[in-house]
C-alpha cells in the first residue's frame, strides 16, 4: 500500500531510537491497533520488525512522534535550540524539544524548570499530545473528558499510569479516523495517508473568507468537466468565481454576496459517479479586532498640502474572523479627546475643542464596535506629530476587476482604464495613505516607454495635466489606491515610475503589454435546420488566430469585427448580402454568426480575416413560418380539474407545431400572431375551442385565442383566451384548431389550418371520485412574544391541497372547496383567504424553542387531511436588505435632497425578516411590533469634483448627513440592520 513517507520515516525512527523500558504485556486491542497500523504502514517497529507494544513510552519521543504527526518533522528537527531544559542531554532531541516548547506544545514538568527527559509519559500527557495533533487546546483537567468524549479512551479510564507503546497505537490510530477540529478532515487524511483518502472525495468544505467557501479534494480533479454549485438551505448561492489551486485539489469559491448565518452545501458533479456533496455551519460575519496601527497622530493636510495643526489623523484596521480587512465595511464608534469629525475607511480625523494641536501632544481615541451579541474595542494614547507624506510607494500589481481580462495589444480605449496599477503607499509613521488628495499632491508618475501605454492624468479644460487620476478600487473587499492606463499602443514593456516626491524614495514596475490577437481563419459551417424568413439565423462558427487557438470571446470577436488592425486591414470582416448586422454569439455553449433575415430567398455570408483567409457561405430562406398545427399541451398543464375549477388556454401552455415542423416557444407563437396582426388587422391567426356543444362536462367561458386591433380604440389590441370551466363529473374531449383568416378556400368559410386540429381528454372531478387529500408544505409559522403581539396576520401562511382520485390521478382543490382549521386554539385558520397564522406566544411555553401545530382541511364529504407546521418563536431578525430605484448598482439623487438630510430618509429601502415579511421603517419596527436593530449609514469611497465642499457627519451612525455636495460627487452608502447590509454607488445630480 502506498503511504505518507515521512510519517513511516518518522515513526520508524521513534521505534528504533527507543531504548529498552520496563514491559508489560501488551493487550489484544493494543496489538490489532499495531497491527493495523504497521498494515496502514505507518508503525514498522525496530530493526527486527517488533513493534514493542509492551514498552513504556518516554516524554522525548513522544515529541518527535508528534511532530511528524503535525507534519512538521523537518522544521522541529531543524529548530536552534532555545529550549534552556539542562535534563535534555541528547542533542539529537534539541530542535524537537525546542520546536514544542516554542509552539506551546509543552511546558515542561513541575515548575517549568525540567522538561521531564527519559521520565515515562502518563496516558494523560499523551492525550493532552494527541488534541493537540488534532487542534485542540484544552485545558489539563479536562483532557479526560475531551478525549472521551472524542473516543480516544473509554469514559472513566484511569489515565495517571504510564503509557505503553501499545496504548500509544491504540490513542494514535482513533485519533487518525478522528476529524480535526473545525476542518471537517480526518487527521489521517490531513497527514496524507493514503488509506484514509478516497480516490475521488472532498476532504473538506469551509468558509475561508467572508466571500470565499473552499472545497479539498481528496486527489486532483478535471477542472474542466467539474461543475460546482452551492446552496444556503433551500437558497442557491451566487456563485462570481471559482478559483483552482495549482494541483487542482482546492477549489476557492467566490460568493456574488457575503456570507450569512446558515447552513451552505457544496454539490460537485463530473469528478465521480455520484454527486460529491458536504456541508459546513457558517456563522455571520462579524468584527474579530480593531488596531490603531501606529503611535503617532500626524497633524492633517490642508487643500495645498500644509500642516494643518487643528486637525489630526489616526488609522485603524477593522479585522473580521477570517483576517480580512474590513475597515471600509465595519466603522466603529469612536471617541476621543477632540471631536471626532469623519471616520470611515480606517481613517479618523479629530479636531481640538479649542486651539491647535502642537507637537508631542497626546491624543487619547477609543474604538467600540458592537455587533449582535459581541463587543469590540480598543483604545490608545498617541502622540501628535507633524502631517504624514507619502515615504514610501510599492507597485504590487496590476487589477482588473475581470479575472480572465488580458493586458494585450488588442484591449481598447474603453477596456484600458479596466487595468489599474495597485499602489501600496505608506507615510513616515508607516500609515498607510489612501486619501486620494494626498496622493495626487505627493507622488510623481512617469512612463517609460509610452509608445507601449500610457496612464490617466488629471484633465483641465479638457487637456492632461500632470497630476495621476488616482482613485480607490475594491480587491477582495479592501479599498486600495490605483491608477489606471489610458491608452495600450502596442505589444511590449513599459517602466512605471512612481516617486514619493519628499522623500525620493521611488518604485519601479514593469508593465508587460503580450502580442494581441492575429486572427487567421472565420471558418463558417452550414445552418442546421430550416431558415425561414422574418428569424434569426445561427451559423456556426469557428475562430482561429495564428496560433492555432480556437477563440470563442465574443467581446474581442465582436470587437474585432470590421476593425482595422495597425495595417489598415480589418481584423475580421463578415459581409451578408442583406446587409443586416451580424454579431458573434454563444448559445448552448457553442459559437455562432447571429443575424436576421427579412425576406425569402439566398443569402450569402463572406467572412475574411487579416490574414487575407476567406470563407463563404450560402443559405436558403424559406418563407416566413405560420402556425401549422397544434400538438398538445404542456406536460405540467393539468387537464385534470375539480368541478367549480377554471383554466385558461394560450400561448402560455399551448404547443404549437409550425410548417416546418418546429416546436414553437410561447414567445415565437406569441410573435407569430402579432406579426400577422402588423401586417393585416383583418388577417390574424387564432386558436379556436371546438367540440363542446353538446357536452355539459366543461362549461366554456371563451372559445378562442387571438390577438387582434381594438376597433374601439386605435393603437391598442386586445388579448383573448380560451376559458374552461369544470362542470359536470365525467370526460369531455375538446377540439382546438389554428384559423387563419388570410385563407380564401370558399370550402373553408371558418379558415381552419387543414390538420391542424388537436384533441385532449378534459376531466371534470367530483366529490365522489376524491380518495384522499393532502395539505400541501406550508412554510413555518411564528408565534410571536408577549411583548410583541402586534401584525401576526402578516405572518400569515397560505395553503392549498392536493387531492388523489380513485384511479389515482393529481387533482388541485379549490380554495373555496375545503374548509379550514386547527386544532389548536392559539392557531386562526381563515378561512377566506386559506391561511393561518398563530394568535398567541401561549402555544410555547417558556422554555420552548420550537413546537407543532396541526391544520386540518376537510371537504365537503368529510373527507380530511392534517399536517404538522412548525411553530417557532425564533423572534424576527434581518435577513436582507436593499436599496431600491438602483441602476446598474447606482442611485441618483438630488443634491438639494441630499444635503442636510438624513441618508436614511433619503434612500427608499425594503428590509425583510427571515420569515420573508417586510419591516415596517417609518415605525422602526417589525411587522410584528418588535424593534428593528438601530440602523447604521456609512459613506465611504468618496470622490468629490473640483467645488465641492463634501461633509459626512455622523458617519456610521442612523442619522448619518451628507453636507455640501455638489452635482458630481460619487460616494458609497452603506445601510446595515444589525449584521445585513446592502450598499449602492451613489451619484449626486
Amino acid at each position: 500500500m502506498k503511504k505518507s513517507l515521512s510519517l513511516v520515516v518518522a515513526i520508524a525512527l521513534v521505534f528504533s531510537l527507543l531504548t529498552p523500558a520496563m514491559a508489560f504485556a501488551a493487550t489484544s486491542q493494543e496489538i490489532a491497533a499495531g497491527a493495523k497500523l504497521k498494515e496502514y504502514g505507518v508503525l514498522t517497529g525496530n530493526t527486527q520488525g517488533d513493534l514493542l507494544l509492551d514498552l513504556e513510552l518516554d516524554r522525548e519521543d513522544m515529541i518527535v512522534l508528534l511532530s511528524r504527526l503535525m507534519g512538521v518533522e523537518e522544521e522541529a528537527a531543524a529548530t536552534e535550540n532555545t529550549h534552556g531544559w539542562d535534563d535534555v542531554t541528547d542533542p539529537f532531541y534539541h530542535g524537537y524539544i525546542s520546536w514544542a516548547k516554542n509552539e506551546g506544545l509543552t511546558k515542561g514538568v513541575g515548575d517549568g524548570s525540567k522538561f521531564g527527559y527519559d521520565q515515562k509519559m502518563t496516558v494523560q500527557e499523551l492525550l493532552q499530545f494527541q488534541l493537540r495533533a488534532l487542534g485542540y487546546e484544552v485545558e489539563w483537567n479536562d483532557v479526560p473528558a475531551k478525549a472521551a468524549e472524542l473516543g480516544l479512551i473509554a469514559e472513566g479510564e484511569d489515565v495517571t499510569v504510564n503509557a505503553t507503546r501499545g496504548k500509544m497505537a491504540v490513542v494514535t490510530l482513533q485519533a487518525l479516523n478522528t476529524p480535526v477540529n473545525g476542518e471537517n478532515i480526518l487527521l489521517g487524511a490531513k497527514l496524507g495517508i493514503e488509506d484514509f483518502i478516497p480516490d475521488v472525495g472532498i476532504l473538506s468544505f469551509n468558509a475561508v473568507g467572508a466571500k470565499k467557501l473552499q472545497v479539498k479534494f481528496a486527489s486532483a480533479v478535471d477542472t474542466e468537466e467539474a461543475k460546482i454549485a452551492v446552496k444556503r438551505g433551500v437558497v442557491t448561492v451566487n456563485v462570481s468565481d471559482i478559483k483552482w489551486s495549482d494541483n487542482n485539489t482546492v477549489a476557492t469559491i467566490e460568493t456574488a454576496s457575503r456570507l450569512v448565518e446558515g447552513t451552505y452545501t457544496v454539490s460537485v458533479e463530473g469528478v465521480a459517479e455520484e454527486v460529491l456533496t458536504a456541508s459546513v455551519d457558517v456563522d455571520n460575519e462579524k468584527v474579530e479586532s480593531i488596531e490603531i496601527t501606529s503611535d503617532v497622530a500626524p497633524m492633517a493636510r490642508k487643500n495645498d498640502g500644509t500642516d494643518n495643526p487643528e486637525q489630526v489623523v489616526v488609522n485603524y484596521v477593522v479585522k473580521n474572523q477570517y483576517g480580512e480587512d474590513v475597515s471600509n465595511l465595519y466603522v466603529p464608534t469612536a471617541t476621543a479627546s477632540g471631536k471626532v469629525d469623519e471616520n470611515a475607511n480606517g481613517v479618523l480625523k479629530i479636531s481640538k475643542n479649542n486651539g491647535e494641536f502642537v507637537i508631542q501632544e497626546t491624543v487619547f481615541v477609543s474604538l467600540v464596535y458592537i455587533g449582535q451579541g459581541y463587543t469590540v474595542s480598543t483604545q490608545k494614547t498617541l502622540n501628535v506629530g507633524l502631517s504624514g507624506k507619502a515615504d514610501t510607494v510599492e507597485v504590487t500589481g496590476i487589477y482588473n476587476e475581470d479575472p480572465d481580462a488580458v493586458l494585450d495589444s488588442d484591449v481598447s480605449g474603453d477596456e484600458a482604464g479596466n487595468f489599474k496599477l495597485l499602489l501600496n503607499v505608506k507615510d513616515q509613521y508607516g500609515n498607510p495613505i489612501k486619501d486620494i488628495n494626498i496622493l495626487k499632491q505627493d507622488l510623481f508618475v512617469h512612463v517609460g516607454g509610452t509608445h507601449i501605454l500610457e496612464v490617466q492624468y488629471e484633465e483641465d479644460n479638457g487637456k492632461n495635466t500632470d497630476v495621476p487620476a488616482f482613485e480607490l478600487v475594491e480587491v477582495d473587499g479592501v479599498k486600495v489606491p490605483a491608477l489606471p492606463l489610458k491608452e495600450v499602443k502596442a505589444a511590449g514593456t513599459a517602466v512605471v515610475n512612481v516617486v514619493p516626491k519628499y522623500s525620493g524614495k521611488s518604485a519601479n514596475y514593469t508593465v508587460v503589454v503580450e502580442e494581441g490577437l492575429v486572427y487567421d481563419q472565420v471558418i463558417l459551417s452550414p445552418v442546421s435546420g430550416i431558415v425561414a424568413a422574418g428569424e434569426d439565423v445561427y451559423v456556426p462558427v469557428a475562430v482561429l488566430d495564428t496560433k492555432g487557438n480556437s477563440v470563442t470571446d465574443t467581446k474581442k470577436l465582436n470587437d474585432a469585427l470590421n476593425t482595422p488592425n495597425s495595417m489598415g486591414t480589418d481584423k475580421i470582416r463578415i459581409n451578408v448580402s442583406n446587409n443586416n448586422p451580424v454579431e458573434f454569439v454563444t448559445k448552448d455553449g457553442n459559437l455562432f454568426l447571429k443575424f436576421s433575415v427579412d425576406n425569402q430567398g439566398t443569402v450569402s455570408v463572406n467572412a475574411t480575416t487579416e490574414s487575407f483567409k476567406y470563407s463563404y457561405l450560402t443559405i436558403d430562406v424559406k418563407p416566413a413560418a405560420k402556425p401549422r398545427a397544434i400538438i398538445g399541451l404542456k406536460a405540467d398543464t393539468n387537464r385534470l380539474l375539480f368541478q367549480g375549477a377554471e383554466i385558461t388556454l394560450n400561448h402560455e401552455n399551448v404547443l404549437v407545431e409550425d410548417n416546418y415542423g418546429r416546436v414553437m416557444d410561447k414567445d415565437t407563437l406569441k410573435k407569430a400572431l402579432e406579426k400577422a396582426l402588423e401586417s393585416n388587422p383583418e388577417n390574424i391567426f387564432r386558436i379556436q375551442l371546438t367540440g363542446y356543444e353538446d357536452n355539459d362536462k366543461i362549461t366554456v367561458l371563451g372559445d378562442v385565442y387571438e390577438i387582434k386591433a381594438d376597433l374601439d380604440q386605435v393603437g391598442n389590441v386586445v388579448i383573448s383566451g380560451i376559458k374552461l370551466k369544470a362542470t359536470n363529473k365525467g370526460n369531455q374531449t375538446l377540439t382546438l384548431t389554428l384559423h387563419d383568416d388570410a385563407i380564401t378556400d370558399s370550402n373553408n368559410p371558418e379558415k381552419v389550418v387543414r390538420g391542424s386540429q388537436w384533441q385532449g381528454v378534459f376531466r371534470t372531478v367530483t366529490l365522489d371520485e376524491i380518495r384522499s387529500i393532502a395539505i400541501d408544505d406550508v412554510d413555518v409559522l411564528y408565534a410571536g412574544t408577549a411583548e410583541a403581539n402586534e401584525g401576526r396576520s402578516k405572518y400569515s401562511r397560505e395553503v392549498k391541497v392536493t387531492a388523489t382520485t380513485k384511479d389515482g390521478k393529481k387533482v388541485s382543490i379549490p380554495a373555496g372547496d375545503f374548509s379550514l382549521s386547527t386544532l389548536s386554539a392559539y392557531v386562526h385558520a381563515d378561512n377566506g383567504g386559506k391561511k393561518v397564522y398563530i394568535t398567541n406566544p401561549a402555544i410555547l411555553s417558556k422554555d420552548q424553542k420550537e413546537t407543532t401545530v396541526v391544520i386540518r382541511a376537510v371537504l365537503e364529504n368529510g373527507i380530511t387531511a392534517e399536517r404538522e407546521v412548525k411553530v417557532t418563536n425564533a423572534a424576527p431578525k434581518v435577513d436582507s436588505v436593499e436599496i431600491k430605484d438602483l441602476t446598474d448598482g447606482t442611485l441618483e439623487i438630488n443634491a438639494e435632497d441630499l444635503n442636510g438630510a438624513n441618508l436614511i430618509g433619503v434612500l427608499t429601502l425594503e428590509v425583510k425578516d427571515q420569515y420573508g415579511v417586510m419591516a415596517n421603517l417609518e415605525e422602526e419596527k417589525f411587522a410584528d411590533g418588535s424593534e428593528l436593530p438601530v440602523a447604521s449609514v456609512t459613506v465611504s469611497d468618496i470622490n468629490k469634483v473640483e467645488g465641492s465642499d463634501l461633509k459626512v457627519s455622523n458617519n456610521g451612525r442612523e442619522d448619518a448627513k451628507v453636507n455640501g455636495a455638489k452635482a458630481g460627487d460619487e460616494f458609497t452608502v452603506k445601510v446595515q440592520f444589525g449584521s445585513v447590509s446592502a450598499k449602492a454607488k451613489v451619484k449626486v445630480k
